[in-house]
């Protein structure tokens, strides 16, 4: 299947109204869940450092190298080369993390385990450009959504896979009680943002073929 410039598209808006109402959710639910749903030792297990490496840079690296690897020796080539793929993988983490940094600078938001699950905001003039224990979006979840996102475009029939380890992911953060749930849902909703403008960005220079 060939994903033309013209067919792609931003994301509905009904689906941008619908990832806002899941963040206002998130923020009503945030203090239950962080007194209810604990589980502090979560990286005490090898399957919850599993579900942590997909928010870890050098996961995705590794998987672009891979592609990059295998696409020199595929026939016929691919669009634009070997590494045509494996930096689209490669790319879209580091961006998803950046966009997650930057909007805790701006939102300034501290972690739930400092303030007993209570909102606490800091000020900008303490530590303006360090995001030391700031909280809202996760990277983490950023970046696993981000590639998640990215290699679902690539390979769509094994989507499921990729988003359901991007969401034990931000699981994982949530129940270690190192980021509230909406912490969580806006890195994921940044994430797959930044991997859809990639694609959309891909697809308006040329033409996309995503493996089926």
């Amino acid at each position: 299947m060939v994903i033309d410039k013209n067919d792609i598209r931003w994301l509905p808006a009904g689906a941008l109204v619908l990832s806002a109402l899941l963040f206002v959710l998130a923020c009503f639910m945030d203090g239950w869940i962080f007194h209810n749903v604990p589980a502090a030792n979560v990286y005490g297990n090898d399957f919850g450092r599993f579900l942590r490496i997909a928010g870890f840079l050098p996961t995705w690296f590794m998987g672009a190298l891979v592609l990059v690897m295998y696409d020199r020796n595929r026939t016929p080539a691919v669009p634009y080369g070997a590494w045509h793929r494996g930096i689209m993988l490669a790319v879209a983490p580091i961006l998803g993390g950046l966009v997650a940094e930057t909007l805790k600078l701006l939102i300034r938001r501290e972690r739930p385990s400092m303030h007993g699950g209570l909102y606490v905001f800091r000020d900008f003039l303490d530590n303006p450009w360090s995001t030391r224990n700031l909280g809202l979006p996760s990277s983490h979840a950023a970046v696993a959504f981000a590639g998640a996102a990215m290699l679902s475009y690539l390979f769509p029939r094994t989507a499921p896979v990729w988003l359901l380890w991007a969401l034990g992911c931000a699981v994982t953060r949530v129940m270690a009680q190192a980021h509230f749930t909406s912490d969580v849902v806006l890195a994921a909703i940044a994430g797959v943002l930044v991997a859809r403008t990639l694609v959309v960005a891909l697809a308006r220079r040329d033409r996309f073929e995503p493996t089926l």
